[in-house]
């Protein structure tokens, strides 16, 4: 993720003083590389950003797709569930990282997988494999709440798979098809306030520009997911 100055489009490396006036110079950090703890294909899609109105600092958040291994308390049944490090994940899993756009430096990261069933996740639990991440989830886009407390996360779960999370995050079911879910964390900690999956019998994907809006309270706040269908999805 590299920093660029928007008059130009040229990498940001704006110079600031250091020490006494006409000393030495430093240009802070202007770009970051997101990666796997394993070292997977990692490809991201969509990025979000938030200001704050009290300090003027700001955040990103960058969403994607991933091989590897994030953080492992997002594997149900923990890090031993992931497999082999050494190997990269059966399936792509959709992750959502937290950039502080001053240091350029993760805060934390989170990630997102898809399983056949619940029943094949309990019992990877039981086994401590990863053989049941065999569905691609794929983060496509996120947006922030107006006052900056929550990020919203949507991407799409396919070929009859069901997103899942760590521990206690519950979904719907898939009923088959590519679904499309959504998530709702913590924006200070990436805390997993809760997940929600939805489709027809056939395939359902989330708009190419991210799919996801956070509405102000005006508006009755929670997010806004939007997208295409080649079912029913209206009563």
């Amino acid at each position: 993720l590299t920093k660029l100055n928007p008059k130009t489009g040229e990498e940001w490396t704006k110079l600031t003083a250091v020490g006494d006036v006409g000393g030495a110079t430093s240009a802070p950090p202007h770009s970051m590389r997101i990666r796997s703890e394993n070292d997977m294909d990692d490809i991201i899609r969509g990025v979000c950003l938030h200001t704050r109105d009290d300090d003027g600092s700001s955040v990103a958040f960058a969403v994607g797709s991933t091989r590897g291994i994030f953080d492992d308390d997002s594997f149900p049944g923990g890090r031993t569930s992931a497999g082999d490090p050494s190997e990269p994940l059966p399936s792509d899993s959709a992750f959502i990282v937290k950039i502080d756009l001053n240091t350029m430096e993760w805060i934390w990261k989170k990630q997102f997988l898809g399983v056949a069933s619940p029943e094949v996740e309990e019992g990877m639990k039981k086994n401590n494999n990863n053989s049941g991440y065999s569905n691609n989830a794929v983060g496509v886009g996120c947006a922030v709440s107006p006052d900056g407390a929550d990020v919203y996360l949507a991407g799409n779960v396919l070929d009859g798979g069901t997103i899942v999370h760590g521990e206690g995050v519950d979904t719907i079911r898939s009923r088959g098809g590519d679904d499309v879910f959504v998530a709702k964390l913590d924006a200070a900690t990436g805390d997993v306030r809760w997940a929600r999956q939805t489709g027809t019998g056939d395939d359902e994907w989330i708009s190419k520009d991210g799919g996801v809006a956070a509405l102000s309270a005006e508006d009755g706040g929670g997010g806004l997911l939007y997208g295409g269908t080649r079912g029913g999805l209206l009563p």
